[in-house]
């Protein structure tokens, strides 16, 4: 696969959208994606997770906090 722009990534993930909450859930999961496997960001963080993965959310609704890292 090609390399593609990043608002070509955004435009599919539009595209692919059920809702507002699954664009953002999905946008989510694409930052969490870049932080964990650019190389810049890998010497930054241990670990990356979205909200509902932390351990220390101790099962409480996401409140604005979208990823956690380490």
């Amino acid at each position: 696969m090609p390399p593609q722009t990043f608002y070509a990534v955004l435009a599919a993930l539009d595209a692919g959208a059920q809702s507002a909450a699954d664009k953002g859930r999905s946008f989510e999961r694409l930052v969490k994606a870049f932080l964990e496997r650019d190389k810049a960001q890998q010497q930054r963080f241990t670990r990356v997770w979205l909200w509902n993965d932390w351990p220390g959310s101790a099962g409480q609704h996401d409140t604005g906090i979208d990823i956690v890292a380490e």
